[in-house]
């Protein structure tokens, strides 16, 4: 073991956000990257070269440029010459012949013009030679400062990690007995490896960094981990409440999970979605409970009131706006920023992991109201490394502050401004960062039935492959020529104007089913970027629901609602209820309209199939019955990834269809973990469905494979099982060579 590096002081997060609209903007706006373009193989931005390679080039610049001042003083030394030896000709001249006076002073006169015109050029040349060396010298002053700014910043952050070391000795070390587990008003027993998590959930709240991230695998018991968290701070009398934020599909399981784990009237609970709810009664409670885009919401109000009174004060024109009805922001909580929730809990993180986002932004100005984060994920890597960058800035003290500061100190860099994941020293230095705020126990922490996946490949029709791969090509080729005008501007790729996903959406309709082309549209037209859980599968408008309606009729009319993938779910459904005829199945798609598709098959079988819907169209009211009747004995659950893909408990289901082909792993193990956790008592089936003639799922299956090679790496590194301490590196061993 190498000896540890000492722990430095860190700064501290600001007690409170005053929520002036100047400091905003001093908050939020210097996280923004730089334009950089991302690509397949890194990020391109300048193509500044590094090391001494400026310094050789400037040199050569100014060697250049001496000879040629040289080379001008030669042409003025011949150019007097010349002028000398016209004026002793001129005097012969004037001796010989009188009559040619008038004629020579012209001449003169011509040639003295010519003189001082030739004078000022070489005076204008002199002038801009010399401007375009301070310019080079500038420059080149201005990128050797850049080049020192870098290595400074470099060296500070990674002498801040190799500082983590005690703290990451502690974390990992820390003892797995709680006391304070046997004086929480519990009905039931936590497992070890949930009362072992919370010991590490209270040692961060007395610690540096003063955030953790539970990431262990679906089926661990993250969130009783949570709930023991924050019942334990109002047990011991904590000023103020807890706030928890989810998703909306999951709202109300938590609520009922409160009053299933624990005592009856024991713990005051809140669902806030009522944004007139005052400061005053949300203090009545222990915990509120809130879903992420009711928590955007109330942050715009406080930004758009913020940029109305700054408008005001800039103009001086104008009554001040009347300041908004909001309950979480409320002034009467800014006036004692001294006074803090003790905790915040994240659900399903990787919807705060975009920095850019304002479900980030508004996640970020609830922690700084907060004591300490708690996070919860199933994945920690969600999709890039690069995510790590907006998880981290919950951290106290994380000197980390923009994404070219991340990539500064943990990507490897491959030259002309690409760079690559982190890979020799910067994984070293990426995975010590990881471990100072990241517990993931391996899967096998819990004992679980057998879990079978198997890929099932089907061929699409030739009409299916021939329009879905045009379309994947037309959208193929526009990328290509949308990366080469960004690399040529320097800009990000999607700066300067739309992207092709028109041609994306199309490829996968008609790969799913050619039906699906002619209702999406309804679809793109309720788009959300923040949060799209809900936004893209409800029907909003009376004519968007009559136009559904038509199209539901239409699909039953001739069996117009088959296609070679529906016909492969059905089939494999049927040989699977051959075989077990208590069959419990869960079918989980991306678009909701397909489950339609897939509902109208079930409905038209020889032997039909009453299905049970789980999906954005339903009230979260409703989504907890539909749930319990699935318990009951349903046959098929139909359900979308967005909606039922996080946070759900479904282990009455013991087989599990994928529709498609996923741009993320963490996707599908997310899905299969709704049935395939704790409380499981059955073997698990899980089936994938591509087509092995479409270009576009190929596609998609390559590019998930690459990025899960390097994150599945990351994860391996930071999944320790209780009590396991892991090396921890000196700042000699994280250096760079020749720092």
């Amino acid at each position: 073991m190498e000896e540890f590096g000492t722990e430095s002081s860190h700064g501290k997060l600001a007690d409170s956000v005053a929520f002036n609209y100047n400091h905003y903007v001093s908050l939020f706006g210097e996280r923004r990257s730089g334009d950089g373009l991302v690509s397949h193989e890194g990020v391109e931005g300048d193509d500044e070269g590094e090391g001494n390679e400026d310094t050789g080039n400037d040199g050569d610049y100014i060697e250049d440029e001496e000879e040629e001042d040289t080379d001008e003083e030669e042409e003025e030394e011949d150019t007097d010459e010349e002028d000398s030896e016209e004026s002793d000709d001129e005097e012969e001249q004037e001796e010989d012949s009188e009559e040619s006076d008038d004629e020579e002073e012209q001449e003169e006169e011509q040639e003295e013009e010519q003189e001082e015109d030739t004078d000022e050029e070489d005076s204008e040349e002199s002038e801009k030679f010399s401007e375009d060396n301070d310019d080079r010298q500038n420059k080149a002053h201005k990128r050797a400062l850049e080049r020192a700014r870098k290595r400074r910043v470099e060296q500070e952050i990674t002498e801040w990690i190799a500082d983590l070391a005690p703290h990451i000795k502690n974390f990992h070390g820390v003892s797995a007995t709680v006391p304070q587990v046997d004086k929480l008003p519990l009905v039931i027993k936590p497992k070890p490896w949930q009362e072992a998590a919370l010991a590490k959930v209270f040692y961060t709240a007395k610690s540096v960094l003063k955030t953790i991230l539970i990431g262990d695998p679906m089926g661990l018991g993250k969130t009783l981990v949570a709930m023991m968290a924050v019942v334990s701070a109002a047990m011991s009398g904590a000023s103020r409440f807890s706030v928890v934020v989810v998703p909306p599909s999951v709202l109300k399981q938590w609520h009922e999970e409160f009053n299933r784990f624990f005592t009856p009237g024991t713990v005051k609970v809140m669902i806030l979605s009522n944004p007139k709810t005052t400061a005053t009664e949300l203090s009545r409670y222990d915990v509120i409970l809130v879903s992420y885009p009711f928590l955007m919401t109330q942050y715009r109000k406080k930004l758009r009131y913020l940029e109305q009174v700054a408008r005001c004060n800039k103009t001086g024109r104008g009554a001040l706006p009347k300041r908004p009805w909001l309950n979480l922001f409320s002034e009467e909580f800014q006036q004692t920023p001294e006074i803090k929730c003790p905790y915040i809990v994240l659900d399903e993180a990787t919807a705060v992991k975009n920095p850019e986002s304002t479900t980030h932004k508004a996640a970020l100005a609830l922690r700084m109201m907060a004591d300490t984060c708690l996070m919860l994920t199933g994945s920690p890597i969600d999709n890039r490394w690069t995510d790590a960058f907006g998880l981290g800035q919950f951290l106290e003290g994380c000197p980390i502050k923009t994404t070219d500061d991340m990539e500064l100190v943990f990507a490897v860099k491959k030259g002309k401004g690409k760079i690559g994941p982190p890979d020799g020293i910067q994984m070293l230095r990426f995975v010590q960062f990881l471990r100072a705020w990241i517990v993931r126990r391996p899967q096998d922490t819990i004992q679980l039935p057998g879990l079978y996946q198997e890929d099932c490949q089907f061929r699409l029709s030739s009409h299916e492959a021939g329009m879905s791969n045009m379309y994947f090509q037309k959208y193929f080729n526009a990328m290509v020529v949308a990366r080469k005008n960004a690399k040529k501007k320097g800009g990000a790729l999607c700066k300067d104007g739309p992207l092709p996903w028109g041609h994306l959406a199309k490829s996968t309709q008609y790969s799913y089913h050619s039906q699906l082309t002619l209702i999406m549209h309804i679809v793109t037209k309720t788009m959300s970027r923040d949060f799209k859980e809900t936004v893209t599968e409800a029907l909003f408008s009376p004519g968007e629901i009559k136009e559904w309606s038509l199209w539901r009729e239409r699909l039953q009319a001739e069996e117009s609602w088959r296609s070679a993938r529906v016909d492969t779910i059905i089939s494999k459904f049927n040989k699977l209820r051959d075989l077990d005829p208590s069959i419990s199945l869960m079918i989980v798609a991306e678009q909701v309209h397909f489950l339609d598709i897939i509902e109208t098959a079930f409905h038209h079988m020889y032997d039909p199939v009453n299905t049970l819907r789980y999906d954005g169209r339903q009230a979260p009211d409703r989504r907890s019955s539909i749930l319990k009747e699935f318990e009951k004995g349903g046959k098929v659950l139909l359900i979308t990834r967005a909606t039922g893909g996080v946070g759900l408990n479904i282990t009455t289901a013991n087989t599990i269809f994928l529709c498609g082909a996923w741009w993320k792993q963490e996707w599908e193990d997310q899905a299969i973990g709704r049935a395939y956790r704790m409380g499981q008592s059955q073997s698990v089936s899980a089936y994938r469905f591509y087509a092995w003639n479409g270009d576009l799922e190929q596609h998609i299956r390559q590019k998930r494979d690459d990025k899960n090679k390097h994150n599945k790496a990351v994860v391996k590194a930071v999944t320790m099982a209780d009590g396991e301490i892991p090396d921890i590196y000196t700042y000699s061993r994280l250096k760079r060579r020749g720092h």
